[in-house]
């Protein structure tokens, strides 16, 4: 009888988590030089957005979960247990992230619309666009949370340690 030592699920959730890992450093890198390069060039900084003041802060944090999830997805490849709690935590923050921000989305389209039909057509696209986005990210994050709580996962991080 054959025993999978390590399950495809497991290969899988770690690669996932090691290339959105990488490409979360890289953006996060990329959009503080972009922060750094706005707020150094703004002539009258009141003209700036808000969130432009705190985007240096957001992309350490990004880099700093992305370099977790990155190092996570290693070690959940290796089958440390600890590893398996930081990569749901880290999931749920996605999906928690990925619905509020569709949320916000919906709440900007539908009280600061106009009364014109056309306007009332694009929302009405424009929701639809955001529903189908959001599902396409949420559904493949809840198959994934769905698999590190399971069965499989948990019982091979017990025999990884």
């Amino acid at each position: 009888m054959f025993l999978e030592k390590r399950p495809t699920c497991v290969t899988v959730i770690g690669w996932v988590w090691i290339v959105l890992g990488g490409l979360m450093v890289l953006s996060g890198a990329m959009a503080m030089v972009i922060a750094i390069t706005v707020l150094s060039t703004a002539g009258n900084e009141s003209e700036l957005s808000p969130i432009f003041h705190a985007a240096p802060y957001l992309c350490v944090v990004q880099i700093v979960a992305a370099v977790l999830g990155l190092v996570s997805g290693i070690h959940f490849l290796r089958l440390k247990a600890w590893s398996r709690s930081v990569l749901e935590a880290l999931t749920w923050l996605v999906l928690i992230y990925v619905i509020g921000f569709m949320g916000y989305i919906v709440y900007d389209i539908a009280f600061t619309g106009s009364a014109s039909n056309l306007i009332i057509i694009d929302e009405i696209i424009a929701l639809t666009m955001g529903i189908m986005i959001t599902a396409v990210y949420t559904v493949p994050l809840a198959i994934m949370l769905w698999y590190l709580r399971g069965p499989k996962v948990c019982n091979a991080m017990k025999t990884g340690d």
